[in-house]
C-alpha cells in the first residue's frame, strides 16, 4: 500500500462518519449552489460571457469542499491539524505540474490523431510568439515551449478554485478513506464523489459542453473516478494538499485556456463523443495513468 501521510497514520485522528459527513455537507453546500446557478441560467459552454453574480455561484461551489473539509474536521477532531498543510519537499509541487500537463497533453493529442479536433497553426505560432516575445527560435520548438510554460502561467490562478476542492477531498476525505481501505478502493470511492459533486452541472449546465446527457453523465463518471487515481497518489505519497491542488489546477490551465486556442473542433460526427473533458480520448489516456499507478501501489505492498 502507498506510504500513507500524517493523517491517515495516526489512529486517533480517525473517526467513523467523517468521510461520509464530508461528502454529505460538500453535496449540500456545493447543490446549492449550482441550483442558484443553473436557475440563473448557467451554460458552461459560455461560461466565459457569464456575469459577476454567476461566477458568484461558481467559486461558492468550488469552495463547498473546503468548507465542508473545514466544519467536518473541527466537529471531529477540534483541530485542523492533519489537512496536508505542510509541504515537505518542492517534488511533489513538481510532479503534480508536470504529470498534469502530460495527461492534458496526452488527451489533446490523442484527441487529434483519432480527427475529434483540427490544430490551428497559424493561431499557435502567433499566440507563441505574443507569449515568448517573438519568432526567436524554430515553430517547431516555440509551440510546445508555449504550451508547457502557459500552462504553467495559468496554473497559479486556476489553482485558486482548485484549492478550494482539493483542502475538501485531499485535506480531509481521501486521508479518511485510506485509513479504512486499499487506494484502489479509496480512489472508486472518491471519484464517486466527485462525480456526485459535478452531476447536476452535468444534467442542467453542459457541463459535458456539446455531448449528450445521455452520454456525459456515464462519461463524467468514468473520468472522474478515473482521475481520483492521480490526485489521490499524489496526496497519500506527499502528505500535503498542494500537489493535488497544482495537478488540478493545471488540467484545467492546460485544457481550459491554452489548447482550446489552438485545436478546434472538427466536423467529424463522432467528435463530440471523442473530445472534452470526459471524451473517449480523455478517458483512455486516464485508464493508462490510473492502470500504471495501481501496478506501482501493488508493487510497493
Amino acid at each position: 500500500m502507498l506510504m500513507l501521510n500524517e493523517q491517515v497514520r495516526r489512529p486517533n485522528l480517525h473517526r467513523p462518519g467523517v468521510a461520509l459527513t464530508q461528502v454529505v455537507l460538500t453535496l449540500l453546500l456545493a447543490w446549492s449552489f449550482q441550483a442558484a446557478a443553473v436557475l440563473s441560467g448557467l451554460d458552461m459552454r459560455q461560461l466565459d460571457q457569464a456575469p459577476p453574480t454567476m461566477w458568484l455561484f461558481m467559486i461558492g461551489m468550488s469552495f463547498s469542499p473546503a468548507l465542508a473539509g473545514v466544519v467536518t474536521q473541527l466537529a471531529y477532531h477540534r483541530s485542523l491539524r492533519g489537512m496536508g498543510w505542510r509541504v515537505r519537499s518542492w517534488r511533489p509541487l513538481a510532479l503534480g505540474v508536470l504529470s498534469g500537463f502530460v495527461i492534458v497533453t496526452a488527451g489533446q493529442l490523442l484527441t487529434f490523431t483519432l480527427g475529434a479536433t483540427t490544430f490551428d497553426g497559424v493561431a499557435a505560432e502567433r499566440h507563441a510568439a505574443g507569449f515568448l516575445g517573438g519568432h526567436w527560435a524554430p515553430t517547431w520548438l516555440l509551440v510546445p515551449l508555449y504550451a508547457f510554460l502557459a500552462s504553467v502561467a495559468y496554473t497559479l490562478p486556476m489553482a485558486l478554485f482548485a484549492v478550494g476542492e482539493e483542502l475538501g477531498w485531499s485535506g480531509v476525505l481521501i486521508p479518511h478513506l485510506a485509513r479504512r481501505f486499499s487506494y484502489v478502493t479509496t480512489c472508486l470511492l472518491f471519484g464517486a464523489a466527485w462525480f456526485l459533486f459535478h452531476l447536476p452541472l452535468v444534467l442542467f449546465a453542459h457541463y459535458g459542453l456539446d455531448m449528450p446527457v445521455w452520454f456525459a453523465v456515464p462519461a463524467t463518471l468514468v473520468i472522474q473516478t478515473l482521475m481520483a487515481f492521480p490526485v489521490a497518489w499524489l496526496r497519500l505519497r506527499s502528505g500535503s494538499v498542494w500537489p493535488g491542488v497544482l495537478f488540478h489546477g493545471m488540467l484545467n490551465a492546460a485544457g481550459v485556456y491554452v489548447y482550446s486556442a489552438v485545436f478546434q473542433s472538427s466536423d467529424s460526427p463522432f467528435g463530440v463523443f471523442v473530445r472534452g473533458e470526459g471524451g473517449l480520448a480523455g478517458i483512455i489516456v486516464a485508464v493508462v495513468v490510473a492502470a500504471l499507478l495501481v501496478r506501482r501501489d501493488r508493487r510497493s505492498t
